[in-house]
């Protein structure tokens, strides 16, 4: 179970923090498990080292997002969490000169066509592999927004205001606390509308909130409704709170083992579950909100008839 909702790394520090006896099996598993993330982990690094030296000597604005950096920053250690890929993000303008430096100047090869909008403009990224096999993929964004669910708006921001966090002797240019918990919750969206685990974004944001000023929580409200997901940023936060409130006992209301049971996953099927989710995150009065909603559904609709062309790596 926590393979398959990426909470693996964060089982040790939940046992400790409750004073909780494993077996030393279980306890040697895990540690084994931490070398791996590290391992991993170290092997990004030196890829978002590489990229960035190389988008900043080209003058291209970039930010990093996600990753082991995005670790350190919320649980300060690199080997809670991992990440299969490096994700970078660059806006429209710049992305296909990000596209060339990825290609002529470090080797790498886009494994999408050129022409292929599911990824380019529907998904808003494209995957590229470095000539060694075994090298982190890289994928780099044009977009922040997830298929169907709402697109934050000032996502010049997100590259204006990014921290700058040392790699050895290079750097590399990450989001803001602030704008990285903004992605969370759109990743949260994603995964409630897919019906796919959630229970990691949750966890990152209660867990950084306990690390922030009191005032936080009402600084990231403000911030979520001045760019345009205010309302899916409430249902993540209420949503983390329910979830981690409390132990989940027998006595616990069915309504808040269901909440649980979706974190995981194993949210029972509803009809145009999809579809409601992209309603109730909609921003606006009821025009304003009636005519996002239709555009996001019609562009979802695009993005499906384009994904039937694209290239697959199932």
């Amino acid at each position: 179970m926590a393979i398959r909702t990426k909470t693996l790394g964060l089982l040790s520090g939940g046992f400790d923090r409750s004073e909780t006896a494993i077996p030393t099996r279980l306890s040697d598993e895990l540690a084994r498990r931490h070398e791996e993330i590290l391992a991993i982990n170290l092997r990004a690094l030196t890829t978002i080292a590489k990229v960035a030296q190389a988008f900043a000597e080209e003058r291209l604005p970039y930010v990093v997002i996600k990753g082991p950096l995005r670790a350190e920053q919320v649980y300060g250690s690199m080997d809670v969490r991992f990440g299969s890929d490096v994700d970078v993000y660059t806006d429209r303008e710049h992305y296909r000169a990000a596209e060339q430096v990825l290609e002529r100047r470090l080797g790498y090869k886009c494994l999408v066509p050129e022409d292929d909008t599911w990824w380019h403009d529907y998904l808003g990224e494209a995957p590229f592999a470095a000539p060694d096999p075994s090298a982190v993929l890289i994928d780099l964004h044009n977009q922040l927004q997830q298929p169907g669910g709402p697109y934050p708006r000032d996502v010049k921001s997100f590259v204006e205001n990014a921290e700058t966090r040392a790699i050895g002797r290079a750097s590399a240019r990450i989001l803001s606390p602030d704008n990285a918990l903004m992605l969370t919750a759109i990743s949260f969206g994603k995964a409630v509308r897919n019906a796919e685990p959630w229970i990691a974004y949750a966890h990152e944001l209660t867990y950084a909130l306990h690390q922030m000023p009191s005032s936080a929580e009402e600084t990231l409200t403000r911030r979520a409704r001045a760019i345009g997901i205010g309302r899916l940023f409430d249902e993540f936060l209420r949503s983390s709170k329910a979830l981690f409130g409390a132990p989940i006992t027998d006595n616990t209301p069915e309504s808040r083992k269901r909440l649980a049971m979706s974190s995981c996953g194993f949210a029972p099927h509803a009809l145009l579950a999809r579809s409601r989710a992209s309603w109730r995150w909609t921003e606006g009065a009821v025009l304003a909100r009636s005519a996002r909603f239709s555009r996001a559904i019609l562009r979802e609709a695009q993005g499906r008839m384009a994904y039937r062309t694209s290239t697959r790596f199932d």
